[in-house]
């Protein structure tokens, strides 16, 4: 799945960056059921690499857990406007440090391959 640093990149800005926009701008209730999707998604597949690389439960495995408990689309929970602000400010800073917690952890340029997924998901569970 996720082989470089830039597709890193991605996986782990994507999110951060939806968050801080539906922050600043009002859109579609449409587009909070989607930005909760991939908050889902990304952290689902954090926890289950993190997991399987692990071979155990760490303090990385429970903030993603409580991160997806959260955002999950299916059982939504309610909160008002006000107290998603900071909860989404700060679950973007939960991503954007864990990318560049890998950034620091490794240094392998960035068009270097990774040999297999779980090395990567080695790196953000330090």
């Amino acid at each position: 799945m996720i082989k470089n640093k830039n597709t890193l990149a991605l996986f782990l800005f994507i999110p951060a960056g939806l968050l801080i926009i539906s922050n600043l701008v009002t859109f579609a209730p449409g587009f909070d059921a989607f930005v909760k999707m991939i908050i889902c998604f990304s952290s689902g597949t954090i926890i289950f690499y993190g997991f399987k690389s692990a071979k155990g439960i760490n303090e990385t495995i429970i903030i993603f857990s409580l991160i997806l408990i959260l955002f999950n689309p299916v059982f939504p929970i309610h909160l008002e406007k006000e107290l998603w602000l900071p909860i989404n400010l700060l679950t973007s800073g939960i991503y954007i440090y864990g990318y560049f917690n890998v950034l620091e952890n490794t240094k392998i340029s960035s068009s270097k391959k990774f040999e297999e997924d779980k090395e990567l998901f080695e790196l953000i569970n330090r």
